[in-house]
């Protein structure tokens, strides 16, 4: 058996009013004529949100799928599941946030964890341990974004810098960023210390570099962009109090924003990653490329 779970007015509207069991959390709802198909052939409940889910609900664990044994690396033979004691399975009774958090792949389980109240250290902690997917659900919560980012990018930068999965660590840098969570002087400390130990992949390290850098919170700077002949441009930067800060003659539409950066990085010393670009009602998003030529970039001038 298996149930959605949806909001309850939206439960509503399907009139379902039973509790069932719960075994999908994803991310995308089913439409209604997919999911009165499925109640019809595989007697599924549809789950209210606001109605607490019966205490037989049971999620997988992660590392054993279930079945409660692993294969040992050296023999082979099955044993114990370590991560779930080889129990294999846990309840709404025995789910926890952390296990919900980092050992039950089912996002379900979280969502079920977080209807008990939660401490905000507790919160963060889950935040630091949770696979990608499940940051969004842990913030929405009330989940301390930047401090989870912290806590999660000191975690990376010293215990996992060995580790020969660090590259699976990466993508959630970025996940914690498109939340909200922006990169402090303590993260680039660690950065930069990184730099100096052994490391199983500094590829991974130089992405995480990227994604925190970009993350740097913006120096805003409005640009005013005129044409100065058919191939080039007059370009002056204000800072938010209008301030003349910087003047670029004849610039090339050709030139790349890495290149424009720098320019202007050499007029008023703000690094390229710490310079938030504005023209008129236009942001220049942080992550676009510094290969894309400005005529790309800037596609709308002043006269």
């Amino acid at each position: 058996r298996r149930a959605y779970l949806v909001p309850a007015e939206q439960a509503a509207w399907w009139g379902a009013d039973d509790v069932g069991e719960i075994d999908d959390g994803g991310e995308e709802r089913p439409g209604e004529a997919e999911i009165a198909r499925e109640v019809e052939a595989a007697n599924i409940d549809v789950v209210r949100e606001d109605v607490a889910p019966p205490a037989s609900l049971s999620w997988n664990c992660r590392w054993c799928g279930g079945g409660g044994t692993t294969s040992c690396n050296w023999t082979g033979e099955p044993v114990g599941c370590k991560e779930c004691g080889g129990r294999g399975t846990y309840t709404a009774e025995t789910i926890t946030l952390n296990i919900a958090a980092s050992r039950v792949p089912d996002i379900s389980a979280l969502r079920h964890a977080l209807r008990r109240p939660q401490s905000q250290e507790a919160l963060v902690h889950a935040l630091e341990i949770c696979d990608e997917h499940k940051v969004q659900e842990l913030v929405d919560a009330g989940a301390d974004v930047q401090a989870g980012f912290q806590k999660y990018a000191e975690l990376v930068l010293t215990r996992y810098l060995m580790n020969a999965n660090l590259s699976t660590k990466v993508k959630k840098f970025q996940t914690f960023v498109d939340c909200g969570a922006t990169t402090t002087d303590q993260e680039l400390k660690l950065l930069n210390q990184s730099w100096f130990h052994g490391c199983a992949d500094r590829s991974a390290v130089r992405r995480i570099e990227e994604i925190l850098k970009a993350a740097l919170p913006k120096i805003v700077l409005n640009l005013n962009v005129k044409e100065a002949s058919d191939d080039s441009w007059d370009i002056t930067v204000h800072n938010v109090g209008g301030d003349l800060v910087a003047t670029l003659k004849d610039v090339s539409p050709s030139l790349t924003l890495g290149e424009f950066k720098e320019e202007i990085k050499a007029q008023t010393s703000i690094a390229g990653e710490r310079q938030g670009l504005v023209l008129g009602r236009k942001t220049i998003h942080p992550r676009t490329s510094l290969a894309k030529t400005l005529c790309k970039v800037l596609p709308r001038r002043s006269r």
